[in-house]
């Protein structure tokens, strides 16, 4: 059986990893290959939820949509 402090710094290497593929995923001047709104929305939140923990942040106004969608996306995963 793997200990907590063991299973903590197995996962800080998995994200680790996984923020570096995300971050090597092409720029917008590449066509080649780009994630969807969606899946870049889904990168976010889980980045958010990973290194700052559940959102505690007041509800932007809807009005600033580009913050209010991606404080519903990090809200929901609480």
């Amino acid at each position: 059986m793997i200990s907590t402090s063991a299973s903590l710094y197995v996962s800080q290497i998995r994200f680790c990893r996984a923020l570096a593929v995300v971050r090597s995923l092409p720029t917008e001047s590449d066509r080649e290959f780009q994630p969807s709104v969606a899946d870049k929305l889904q990168f976010y939140s889980l980045y958010k939820q990973a290194l700052v923990g559940d959102c505690m942040l007041l509800k932007p106004s809807s009005k600033n949509i580009v913050h209010y969608i991606k404080w519903k996306a990090w809200k929901k995963l609480r």
